[in-house]
């Protein structure tokens, strides 16, 4: 899909196509290491209300309402008189975050894998434009180690992006309209990829197998991801006090949303659509959730338990997990630890005992007070070397 993507954009929009250049392996590398995903983190693990939203599609508004670095990256000559805000393109700083915020923008790696949005002070490669809303929300750049500028594109992914959601608005089969929501995302991954060629030489009747590699441009790839964080970032800011968890395009808060967030129908994109009002809700982990759904209509309590395929045990008790989750919880507050183990027990379908025994990083550091459970971000203390990309844990 990524492919076909890809084709259909080249073939009808050349134009736009033509303006987006391959990258060189240097400027890959540079560039790649800004790309990060979606948010994904829980701020209250516990509450007794909820309301779960989603945003329609996303990324389809993003690449459909933003400039994109196009051109070849310029390698900057760094100075005294480097201004941020008359820059367009990915910087690596070393930055000093406030410990006292509570929502950072920046993201980093720790461990090789796992994205974090910690405070401190840290490195990290970052799109000039995340890096302006840091700085806006008390980040402080220490020092700019190396830019690469780009030129601005408009309008690279308007027509595309219309063209695309209007067969998928109206379409009742659901293979197809899921087909055209992946012809959408698939664009924006796609320009992430690296191809690897292999030429096949014989030379003195020798066999030589040549190996070369060929990159796209990560730096569409990475706009895109970084727009799409800021974008939700300032809807939820206000709400920061009141939000429960945050996972791309979807988050749960306490309280509702203002009306005008809201989508009026499905054919708008970039709005907030409440997908259900929520008792008892408890984020043991990203991915792994359960909750109570309130809906006066119902014969019976629906509850909905992410991580765990329900049909597979023959009862489930939800006393016991919610139990088992929150005295989990409880107990691994106040501490450093980087890992929640869950260990649950079930009964099969077949009588036979099964037990879920999993180990989830902790991507904010779990507090309470009194009774009240809560994250907050990490803090990088260690200093760092400026020839070192990795930072280590434990973070206290």
């Amino acid at each position: 899909m990524p492919g076909l993507s890809l084709s259909i954009f080249r073939k009808n929009y050349p134009d736009s196509y033509k303006q987006i250049s391959r990258l060189f392996r240097k400027e890959d590398e540079f560039i790649r290491s800004s790309f990060f995903a979606g948010r994904k983190e829980i701020y209250i693990p516990i509450s007794d209300h909820s309301y779960h939203y989603d945003i329609n599609s996303v990324y389809g508004y993003i690449m459909a309402n933003n400039d994109f670095p196009v051109g070849f990256p310029i390698k900057v000559e760094l100075s005294e008189t480097f201004n941020l805000e008359n820059f367009y393109g990915f910087c690596k700083v070393i930055v000093q975050v406030n410990p006292n915020g509570t929502l950072p923008v920046l993201p980093i790696k720790v461990d090789g894998e796992h994205t974090l949005y910690p405070t401190g002070i840290f490195k990290g490669t970052y799109f000039s434009e995340e890096l302006k809303l840091a700085v806006e929300q008390g980040a402080v750049i220490l020092k700019i180690l190396e830019a690469y500028k780009f030129e601005k594109g408009q309008n690279l992914f308007k027509e595309y992006i219309s063209t695309i959601y209007s067969f998928g608005i109206n379409e009742t089969n659901k293979d197809l309209k899921r087909t055209y929501k992946l012809l959408i995302n698939g664009l924006y991954g796609r320009f992430s990829f690296t191809h690897e060629k292999e030429t096949i030489l014989v030379l003195d009747k020798k066999i030589i197998r040549a190996e070369r590699k060929e990159y796209y441009n990560v730096a569409i790839s990475s706009a895109i991801s970084s727009l799409a964080r800021i974008y939700v970032y300032k809807y939820i800011k206000p709400y920061q006090k009141n939000l429960l968890y945050w996972d791309t395009d979807e988050i749960f808060l306490n309280i509702k949303l203002p009306q005008e967030y809201l989508a009026s129908d499905s054919s708008i994109n970039g709005k907030f659509r409440i997908k259900s009002e929520n008792l008892l809700t408890i984020f043991a982990a990203l991915k792994f959730y359960l909750y109570t759904i309130k809906d006066s209509d119902a014969e019976e309590t629906r509850y909905v338990f992410s991580g765990l395929n329900l049909k597979e045990y023959k009862e489930i008790s939800f006393n016991y997990i919610t139990s088992t989750l929150y005295k989990i919880i409880r107990d691994l507050c106040d501490n450093d630890t980087k890992f929640t183990t869950i260990e649950l027990k079930f009964n099969k379908k077949d009588n036979s005992i099964y037990i879920f025994n999993t180990a989830f990083f902790n991507y904010r550091k779990l507090m309470r007070n009194n009774n009240s459970i809560f994250t907050v971000p990490w803090n990088l203390t260690r200093k760092l070397s400026c020839n070192n990309d990795n930072i280590n844990l434990p973070i206290g």
